[in-house]
């Protein structure tokens, strides 16, 4: 009885002591949607965009693990906790992506903005994509190299995109191109002399 009695404090002292360790498990983390070679970080840029209906049209920056300065542009939109759209643009060889923007008309209609730089001039276009349309990526404003962060704001169903344009003599001007609910023609928003002063 004795012993009995012996064997189950000592038991029962076990069990309580392991109880009473602490045990440590990793943090949760959420899985990745993209590929091995790409991931997000704290200070990527993002944009995000709501329609009537309450989805959210997002688009982001991903760089490559390798290389920060290799980045590539997703498309996504996200209904009722669903993905509903998924789209990513990877620049060509010695290009990276810069400083997304999106806006939605009040229809649902997304456009997309972001810088296409080549890395080692640092010599930049704006390019667009529209939401309707994911195959097909183009460029803005054809004539023109962007400078700073290009812009989209929308008003009912009209967007326009702004961006900083640079001139021969490495000075700049503004310009605004309606893109919704026709394609238009990009026009000046600032004076645009041929001198170097940044505007």
């Amino acid at each position: 009885m004795k012993r009995r009695l012996f064997t189950l404090v000592l038991l029962a002292g076990l069990l309580l002591s392991a109880c009473t360790v602490p045990t440590t498990y990793p943090a949760p983390r959420p899985l990745s949607l993209s590929g091995a070679s790409y991931e997000a970080s704290d200070t990527a840029p993002v944009a995000i965009d709501l329609d009537a209906s309450g989805t959210s049209h997002i688009v982001r920056l991903e760089c490559r693990t390798d290389d920060q300065n290799n980045c590539r542009v997703i498309y996504q939109a996200m209904s009722m906790g669903r993905q509903i759209a998924y789209q990513p643009w990877t620049p060509i060889t010695g290009f990276t992506f810069r400083n997304p923007d999106i806006a939605v008309t009040d229809g649902g209609l997304a456009i997309a903005v972001w810088q296409n730089c080549e890395i080692s001039t640092n010599s930049c276009s704006t390019w667009m994509l529209r939401s309707d349309n994911l195959i097909q990526a183009e460029v803005l404003d054809i004539t023109t190299h962007s400078r700073g962060v290009p812009l989209v704001v929308s008003r009912g169903g009209v967007i326009y995109a702004v961006h900083e344009v640079t001139n021969a003599s490495g000075g700049s001007a503004l310009k605004f191109c309606l893109v919704v609910p026709t394609r238009d023609t990009c026009h000046w928003v600032s004076d645009h002399p041929d001198d170097t002063i940044l505007r």
